[in-house]
């Protein structure tokens, strides 16, 4: 194959030339010109087929909410923990343990925390149950969790947020957290705070900060890093949930889901989250682990990706 070289100040840029000479598109008819493709078929979830979905979770969100009363006047730890919704597994005291959604509890191990934590200051972003920032505290941190204290602070799609408006409904997130740490005697701070909303100005900056399958569930997932990138003072880990079918797609890719089912708005590749978590302004990232955890409520385990990232 032929090749034209150029050279310049010590670069040097190679391209292959053509065998024949490309053909003169005036000299084509319009049936050479235009190649038509297949038509795939594609199924698109109409907006009544979610919002349907939507108000189904609705009222499921109501009846637990209208519960509260009742779980709170439970006589004993056990009946209370057993009459609540969890996502983590969590061991507390008594041989009490919540029925969470996910088990995290064999990921500990190889999952890169160190083992002293002692004078050390972390951060726990969306934080929920508080499995991760009570593990932390246990091995001498002083931790900080934050999460969102309100359904309707979650992000998204506009017509979806219309619906959350439309409803006069909105749940309050943090019980299940709480009841965690009385029982546990954890002197964990959580606060009410918006993952695009951390600022060192008053959270101060944190040895870890660690954030955990929140970054799918968000529009601006960039966004997010920078902020989390602003009170990170010695590394952050980044739990991303990554699509592994995608690694061969090329470049920088993602799978694009849109914000309506489980809020879930993304899927990247593992090389675009690497290159997220640079481009919002760490200065280096490591892949330390990837794995896949079996969902206890029966959905499609994702693949997730752990980093760490250095300021």
């Amino acid at each position: 194959m032929r090749k034209k070289t150029w050279r310049w100040r010590g670069f040097e840029v190679s391209v292959p030339l053509p065998t024949r000479p490309a053909p003169d598109p005036s000299r084509l008819s319009p049936e050479e010109l235009i190649q038509d493709g297949p038509i795939p078929e594609l199924r698109t979830v109409s907006r009544q087929e979610s919002i349907k979905k939507f108000d189904e979770g609705i009222n499921e969100l109501r009846s637990y909410a209208d519960a509260r009363p009742e779980r709170e006047a439970a006589t004993s730890l056990a009946d209370r923990v057993t009459a609540m919704y969890w996502y983590h597994t969590i061991e507390l005291p008594g041989g009490v343990v919540t029925g969470g959604m996910n088990d995290h509890r064999a990921l500990v191990p190889s999952y890169g925390i160190p083992d002293d934590l002692k004078g050390k200051r972390v951060l726990d972003v969306g934080t929920w149950d508080g499995f991760w920032a009570f593990e932390f505290e246990r091995r001498g941190a002083e931790v900080k969790a934050v999460d969102l204290d309100r359904f309707s602070r979650v992000d998204v799609p506009a017509a979806y947020r219309r619906r959350i408006e439309s409803s006069g409904f909105d749940y309050v997130y943090g019980e299940g957290f709480e009841v965690a740490k009385n029982a546990l005697g954890s002197k964990v701070d959580r606060i009410e705070r918006n993952i695009y909303d951390l600022n060192p100005d008053d959270l101060g900056t944190f040895d870890l900060v660690h954030v955990a399958d929140v970054l799918l569930h968000l529009e601006f997932p960039t966004r997010a890093l920078q902020a989390v990138r602003s009170v990170t003072g010695g590394q952050a880990m980044l739990i991303m949930t990554f699509d592994p079918d995608l690694e061969g797609a090329g470049g920088h890719v993602v799978r694009y889901l849109g914000g309506w089912a489980d809020t879930i708005w993304w899927i990247p590749s593992l090389r675009t989250n690497a290159q997220m978590i640079l481009d919002a302004g760490f200065s280096s990232v490591r892949l330390h682990k990837t794995y896949r955890l079996v969902s206890l409520d029966g959905g499609t385990p994702l693949w997730r990706a752990v980093f760490f990232a250095q300021p």
